[in-house]
């Protein structure tokens, strides 16, 4: 159940929003405000130098939303990884043959890393490929799916930037454009908030260095 080309991807923004599309069906979302908080602790904290330690100039980029700086969005684009599982599963739910494996695609690297290597160090990052890990596992009683990340430019993953950037409608226009039809799925706003709960406990362990 390989899915070709850019049929699966997945972005994360720093528009504080998720997208996700697997051939005709999206799913997208906006982070809570108590995440984005919890987020920008964590960066706050480890950029700021230790004692006696000269501090690093850091480059700063500005949304056009609402001029936040960037800050580090690998553990939420791992995060929005799992998402894209629990689609995919929702795609195999009435499919007779399949073999339980298929690839996404997401623009950043360090998420691709952690997948390939299968660990990560950071809490936050450690969070999140748990957090892929159990989405691969379904339920009682289901089948494995077994997902490969792939880097792919931002430029390149169109649709699914397009979700994660609030641009809904374009974004199912070029679904549409490319399937004939495109469906909406809803994740479980019970499972999108218990996932933010656990990212949220990860980046206190990350502005407290506990790792």
């Amino acid at each position: 159940f390989w899915y070709p080309g850019d049929a699966v991807a997945t972005n994360a923004s720093t528009n504080w929003e998720w997208g996700v599309v697997a051939g005709p069906w999206v799913a997208y979302g906006r982070w809570t405000e108590r995440m984005v908080a919890a987020w920008e602790a964590e960066h706050e904290a480890s950029a700021a130098p230790e004692p006696g330690e000269v501090p690093f100039p850091r480059e700063v980029e500005r949304t056009v939303a609402d001029g936040r700086e960037r800050i580090s969005i690998s553990p939420a684009e791992l995060a929005v990884h799992g998402f894209g599982v629990k689609v995919v599963w929702k795609l195999c739910a009435g499919a007779q043959q399949w073999n339980g494996q298929f690839y996404s695609r997401c623009d950043n690297m360090s998420a691709v890393m952690v997948m390939d290597a299968g660990r990560a160090r950071a809490p936050g990052m450690a969070e999140a490929l748990v957090i892929v890990r159990e989405a691969e596992t379904g339920g009682a009683g289901e089948r494995r799916l077994k997902s490969l990340l792939q880097h792919i430019g931002t430029l390149d993953s169109k649709v699914a930037d397009l979700l994660s950037r609030g641009d809904v409608e374009e974004a199912k226009r070029m679904v549409v454009e490319r399937y004939g039809y495109c469906t909406e799925v809803a994740l479980p706003e019970a499972y999108l908030r218990e996932v933010e709960d656990r990212l949220c406990a990860a980046f206190s362990r990350d502005a407290e260095g506990a790792w």
